[in-house]
Order: structure tokens, then C-alpha cells, then sequence
């Protein structure tokens, strides 16, 4: 994995250049998407790597990490259909049955200043029970600033609603940026507070497109799209090689740029 010192390279970038809409100068053809490809049950899930403790539920994937108490990614697909889902928040918190090396308990979070706040969002999982159940494991959350968690990250999370509905379908992984080395710890099994959190989202249709950002856990009041980035410097400041079963010639070029007019609608592209 890659230090958050790389982040603090490219992060002046971003805020100096908030107008660039791909890193690689005119826009790269990128071939459809066999839709085989997209018929196996992992795609959309990073490389798992030998020893990496994979944690399976019902509407998502997460690696977990045992020393952070936190995912390193959690995977799950959002589909237009889902946006029918009318069920409410479920809102009870509790530690997940399926991390062998257990997971965060709730009195780690106590007192902590910290919000409980999701990667896999109860807002893209009304469309099920189970599914928003699941989302409120504690292995599907980290610590996250108050203002970070219900503002700029909220905002991003809606915007993700907002492309499923105008692309059909969106594969989504999300997760801490770790190791964070000198990052403060809460609780008794000395969860990581993660200085920063990512977000890769990948669009097959109607032509293939992602795009990724990279949000500061602190209060922001830039837009989301102020740290929109290439799924390629994502991979650098995590370390994780996101959607590998792409054929090579797409993921070269789908990795390597973003274009912000691919993502435009009216309400996501004005957050």
C-alpha cells in the first residue's frame, strides 16, 4: 500500500486544476463491454490477494482489516431498479458475525467524536430488508467527522443514485485509505480514524466510464468534484487494483482518465 503522503502530492493539484476534466489530454476510445464479462458474480470486486479476509453479505463485499478494525474496500453494485426501495433506515448499529478476527463493537464509537459512517450507504439499500440490515454491521463503517459524513460525503453518495438512474447500473467500491500511519485510534480494539476515504465508480452503459475522488475526513465545503481523480491515482494512494477482470485494453484507458461530462446531470454535477 502506498503512503497518504501521495495524496498530499496531488491533493494541491486538485484544488489548483479543478477544472480539468481528463488527465490524459483528448478523450480515449473506449470499446462497449461484453456483457459476458459482466455475468461474473465478482465483478466489480478489486484483486483479492493471498491472506486478505473476505467478508461476503447479501448486497456487498468487503476486505476487512484486522488491525484497523475497518474495511480496506467494500464492493456492491447499485442497480436503477433499486431506487424503487421504500424501506427506512434501520439504524441499529452491531458488530458483524462474519469477521473471523472480529469486527468493531459499538463501544468503540461511544464518546468518540466520531460518526458511525458507512461505505456501502443504508441509502442505496432500501430495496431489500436483509440489505439494510446488513449495511448497519460495523464492519461496513469507519470513524468519520461529523461533516464530512453528512455533507460532502452524503453529497457524493446521492450523485451515485443520480447515475444509476441515468446509466441503468453502477459498480461501486469504497473504503479508508490505509495504512494511515499516525492516524488517531478510538476505542478499545483501537480503531484507525482514516485521514481520508475513496470512492471508484464504474459505469458499463451506455459506453464504459469511471471516475474516482478522493475526500478529506474533515469538515468540506468544496464540491465532491473538487477531488474527483482517475481510478489510476486512486490505485496509487490505496494500493488496490480495482475492477481487474476488465480486458486490458479497457482498463488502460478507462483507469488512466475521467471525463466530468460523462457524469453530468443536473443534480450531481452542481453538488
Amino acid at each position: 500500500m502506498v503512503s497518504v503522503a501521495l495524496i498530499r502530492v496531488f491533493k494541491p493539484f486538485l484544488y489548483h486544476h479543478p477544472d480539468i476534466f481528463n488527465l490524459s489530454g483528448a478523450k480515449t476510445h473506449i470499446p462497449p463491454i461484453d456483457p459476458g464479462i459482466l455475468k461474473n458474480a465478482d465483478f466489480g470486486l478489486p484483486l483479492v490477494k493471498q491472506g486478505d479476509e473476505i467478508v461476503r453479505h447479501y448486497a456487498y463485499t468487503l476486505d476487512f482489516s484486522d488491525k484497523d478494525k475497518e474495511p480496506f474496500w467494500v464492493a456492491y453494485i447499485f442497480r436503477k431498479s433499486y431506487l424503487q426501495g421504500e424501506l427506512k433506515r434501520a439504524n441499529h448499529f452491531e458488530s458483524d458475525p462474519d469477521v473471523r478476527t472480529g469486527s468493531a463493537s459499538l463501544d468503540d464509537y461511544r464518546h468518540s467524536g466520531y460518526d458511525k459512517g458507512h461505505m456501502a450507504p443504508a441509502g442505496d439499500m432500501k430495496w431489500d430488508e436483509r440489505a439494510m440490515s446488513e449495511s448497519f454491521y460495523l464492519s461496513n463503517v469507519c470513524p468519520q467527522n461529523h461533516k464530512c459524513n453528512d455533507g460532502i460525503w452524503a453529497d457524493l453518495e446521492k450523485a451515485v443514485r443520480y447515475w444509476a438512474n441515468d446509466d441503468s447500473i453502477e459498480y461501486i467500491v469504497t473504503g479508508p485509505i490505509l495504512p494511515a500511519p499516525g492516524s488517531p485510534k478510538i476505542g478499545e480494539d483501537h480503531v484507525t480514524v482514516p485521514a481520508y476515504f475513496y470512492k471508484v465508480v464504474f459505469s458499463p452503459y451506455p459506453s464504459p466510464k469511471a471516475v474516482g475522488f478522493i475526500i478529506p475526513n474533515q469538515p468540506e465545503y468544496e464540491s465532491f468534484w473538487h477531488y474527483a481523480c482517475s481510478v489510476n491515482q486512486v490505485e496509487k494512494a490505496t494500493g488496490i487494483d480495482f475492477f481487474p477482470q476488465l480486458p486490458a485494453n479497457i482498463a488502460t484507458a478507462l483507469k488512466s482518465e475521467y471525463e466530468m461530462n460523462d457524469w453530468k446531470s443536473t443534480e450531481s454535477f452542481n453538488q
